[in-house]
């Protein structure tokens, strides 16, 4: 998921660079929030 060498070592495996295809995953890391409510009993 991550770029391992080069330019963008660090940065996410991009699914396109400009006009070349290159297969990776996105432009950005996932994000996920929970969200939590009370019970009230």
């Amino acid at each position: 998921m991550v770029e391992n060498s080069g330019r963008y070592r660090g940065y996410p495996m991009r699914t396109w660079d400009g006009n070349n295809y290159r297969g990776g995953f996105s432009d950005h890391f996932p994000s996920y929030i929970v969200v939590l409510k009370p019970v009230n009993h």
